[in-house]
């Protein structure tokens, strides 16, 4: 979906069709997004809600300069950065670690060891991880995510995967 002057401008109105097509078009990314960096379902579906909340609310106010789905997701991660200053906490590692002796195919098997091990990075490797890899965001738009220069996005890329890398192989602690 293209998301246009006009687009933004009906979603200014509050024109229902608009509305629902928004909510439509980023519940299911927003909330991977979110649960990612919460690693609970419950909190996820809050912050994603108090996400949506946010844009609604405010969203006659703003003046969208740049790319609407970056500013989009730096709104949902505003929020989880809110979540856990509230609950003084670092981003907790993963509720379960799923582990089922059922024949997976290999690939979701490397996608269940990804996801654990992304839960032993720092939070700011995981986030970005998270948003080039699994989100499909460009270098660019995550350092407008993330209020951050590109070059620093390209280390932290680096450094993040090669840890992750690491704790998959075994070779660094997870």
């Amino acid at each position: 979906m293209e998301f246009n002057d006009e687009y933004i401008e009906k979603l200014k109105r509050k024109d229902e069709d608009a509305l629902k097509n928004f909510i439509d078009e980023f519940k299911i990314p927003l909330f991977n997004y979110i649960y990612r960096i919460v690693y609970n379902r419950t909190d996820a579906e809050d912050l994603l809600e108090e996400t949506f909340i946010k844009i609604f609310k405010n969203i006659d106010k703003i003046d969208f300069k740049g790319n609407f789905k970056s500013f989009i997701f730096k709104i949902a991660r505003n929020s989880c950065i809110d979540f856990f200053r509230k609950r003084k906490n670092v981003i907790p590692f993963m509720d379960e670690i799923y582990e089922k002796e059922d024949k997976f195919y290999e690939r979701m098997e490397l996608k269940g060891k990804i996801e654990r091990a992304l839960s032993f990075l720092e939070k700011d490797e995981r986030e970005i991880i998270i948003l080039k890899y699994m989100e499909n965001f460009k270098i660019k738009e995550i350092a407008e995510i993330l209020d951050i220069p590109e070059n620093t996005v390209k280390t932290k890329i680096f450094r993040g995967l090669k840890k992750l890398r690491g704790i998959i192989e075994g070779k660094e602690k997870g």
